[in-house]
């Protein structure tokens, strides 16, 4: 544990010009809007509000940049609640936002950017129920654009508070704001964007390949410039979200109350990919993304009057986010990425004349391997119909010439598409029509927050003493599932690549005449067979030391599961990457970073697991101002512990025993 002593000093001084000037002390320190600037100005989200602010600009989602700085994680507060997403909160919720710097920083954050402080409405005294639907079109040429005229966005809000009268003392306060929101594409640009038409997308995604001297050549890279069009919109790019934020304040006594509030949203829609821009939209992935923030507050005046005041306010909040992004049609089914069907290699036994054999001084014909013949590729039902067009294109243009049926390899040299193979991108850019997004991520983030603040004011004098502690846990897990395929293939039957010389197969004809001929079987070398062969023979009903040759592609989907492949198999593969999820993408717990190097699975092999991000940060500051006549003096302390990973010198080494936390 690292302990940070932040040491903040302010002091302002002001020269009053004229006996009668109005001078607003905090003008140095924070800037703020309420609602009445936002309902005269053309602003309908969160972002837009925060760019009112002087030097304050934003890339969308929550990177929000201040004198040059984005701003930090935790840089947002509702209701003195830090929370995420900050940019999708209802904005007609909202009463005034206020952006802090200077000696903020102390009691609300450690971003040196700032803070940005939303204050939500006060509920009315009376039931008060606000609507509001807004439908936005793009300003186009519809006879030029036909195309882009369904580019457009829509939103429903609602906005219900008032007062709960249970009796004449205690009178709950409540507020409710709800938003529907569809837009069709969340950030668009004035620029022009290139797409091919549709009718050549069609032509060819049925006919993508093209007979060469060698193989295959590509048809999309044969087109020319008058088959595209102009958009002013990136196709297949929309985020529908729902999003809600309600609070219900219970006045205990006259000094004291209590707020709980809620603030969620839900987000889906489709995530463009540049590659994919040009001809292939259509295929953009799925995404999902949610948040849920609960949060109590307690609030009270101990002392309050003319020149003397003692209050405090505690706060108590979780939050939960996560977030995936995956294929449309194959979610976290990881081996219907890339699928394209069954293929089968047909063998026969190869041959060589010798003389060098112990009692065959003649010479006879000595088995040396296995030569290749034939080359087969079946779809069925499960096939990815972008694949099952490419392989039968494939052997529709190259049926002349039966080389690229011979062998697998062969089948990849000439364009043919394996299990789990990505069609080459056009010019090194583009993705092929149809060609599917083979990715798959997942990531989730828990928050625990406290905070503490107690305040005291006697005539000039101000006083605060506080802190806050914060956990949070982190988790993230990224896959290229396609890839999956390939390292199957990698890593079977590597232990039955020799032949056992030592039991040759003298051939005899019926009548049990020696036909010059010697076979051997295949020789078992248990040293290099690999963890998931062991699993695919198991799950075959094969005995570990069998010596049938497997051809992986020539499975469905469902005979194969990650967990089939050890840890070390899928690490070293550079497939993954991951943190608070296992290899197979399970959720792990109570793991120590050690244990990385020390923990195994049920079958002994090594299981590296990699825990959570699991930061914890306590803040503990005292703030005291002090006005004295033209001056404003303020000193301030803050004493902020964060969390450093320590990484032993023997981390790399053979021997992990020293390795610690």
């Amino acid at each position: 544990m690292k302990i940070l002593i932040k040491f903040l000093f302010v002091f302002i001084a002001t020269s009053i010009f004229a006996q009668n000037n109005s001078l607003n002390k905090n003008k140095v320190t924070s800037t703020s809007f309420n609602d009445s600037l936002f309902k005269k100005l053309p602003v309908f989200d969160i972002n837009s509000e925060l760019k009112l602010f002087p030097n304050t600009f934003s890339f969308g989602s929550d990177r929000i940049f201040f004198n040059n700085m984005q701003s930090a994680e935790q840089s947002a507060y509702i209701d003195g609640i830090p929370m995420q997403m900050f940019s999708d909160f209802p904005y007609f919720a909202i009463n005034k936002i206020e952006h802090t710097n200077n000696s903020t920083i102390l009691n609300s954050g450690n971003s040196l950017g700032g803070n940005f402080l939303f204050s939500t409405l006060k509920p009315s005294d009376s039931l008060c129920v606000t609507l509001d639907i807004r439908k936005d079109f793009p300003f186009i040429n519809f006879k030029k654009n036909a195309n882009d005229a369904g580019q457009n966005a829509f939103e429903g809000m609602c906005n219900i508070n008032g007062t709960i009268k249970l009796s004449e003392k205690f009178k709950p306060l409540f507020l409710i704001a709800l938003s529907i929101k569809n837009d069709g594409e969340p950030f668009p640009t004035n620029g022009i964007k290139n797409r091919m038409s549709i009718n050549k997308i069609a032509e060819l995604y049925a006919d993508p390949l093209s007979a060469a001297s060698f193989g295959t050549n590509s048809n999309a890279e044969l087109v020319t410039g008058d088959i595209f069009t102009n958009s002013r919109f990136i196709q297949n790019d929309y985020v529908n979200s729902r999003k809600f934020f309600g609070k219900i304040i219970f006045p205990i006594n006259k000094n004291t109350n209590i707020t709980i509030g809620n603030y969620s949203t839900f987000k889906n829609g489709k995530l463009p990919i540049y590659e994919n821009l040009l001809m292939n939209w259509w295929n953009n992935p799925d995404f999902k993304e949610n948040y849920n923030l609960n949060y109590l507050k307690i609030e009270q005046n101990i002392i309050n009057s003319e020149n003397f005041n003692i209050k405090y306010n505690v706060n108590f909040s979780f939050s939960h986010y996560n977030n995936v992004i995956e294929n449309t049609d194959y979610k976290n089914d990881f081996f219907r990425y890339g699928y394209a069907g069954k293929f089968k290699t047909y063998k026969i036994n190869s041959y060589s004349w010798t003389d060098t054999i112990s009692g065959y001084s003649t010479g006879v014909w000595q088995q040396n391997g296995f030569a290749d013949t034939l080359y087969s590729y079946t779809s069925n039902e499960n096939s990815n119909p972008f694949y099952l067009t490419w392989n039968n294109d494939y052997y529709n243009t190259v049926n002349h010439n039966d080389l690229y049926f011979n062998n697998q390899q062969l089948y990849q040299v000439g364009g043919g598409l394996l299990n789990g193979d990505e069609s080459s991108k056009i010019y090194n850019l583009w993705n092929n029509p149809g060609a599917p997004y083979n990715n798959y991520s997942k990531s989730s983030e828990n928050n625990w927050y406290i905070s503490a603040n107690f305040n005291i004011m006697y005539k000039k004098v101000d006083i605060n003493i506080g802190g806050d502690f914060n956990k949070k846990i982190s988790r993230s897990y990224a896959l290229a599932p396609n890839e999956l395929w390939t390292l199957a293939r990698k890593l079977t039957n590597n232990q039955i690549q020799e032949l056992d010389y030592n039991n040759p197969h003298p051939v005899y004809d019926d009548n049990n005449v020696f036909q010059d001929t010697i076979r051997y079987d295949r020789l078992y070398n248990p040293n290099l067979q690999t963890y998931f062969d062991l699993m695919f023979r198991s799950k075959l009903g094969l005995s570990y030391n069998n010596t049938t040759w497997i051809e992986t592609d020539n499975y469905n989907p469902s005979d194969f599961s990650i967990d089939m492949f050890s840890a070390n198999e899928i690490l070293d593969a550079n497939i993954i990457q991951t943190n608070g999820y296992d290899y197979t993408c399970k959720k792990i717990t109570n793991y120590s970073y050690s244990e990385f190097f020390t923990s195994k699975n049920i079958y002994g092999a090594d299981y590296r697991p990699i825990k959570a991000f699991e930061p914890t940060s306590f803040n503990i500051f005292v703030n005291a101002k002090y006005n004295y006549k033209n001056f404003d003096i303020e000193a301030g302390i803050k004493v902020t512990t964060q969390p450093v990973q320590r990484v032993h010198k023997q981390i790399f080494a053979t021997d992990y025993a020293d390795v610690t936390d």
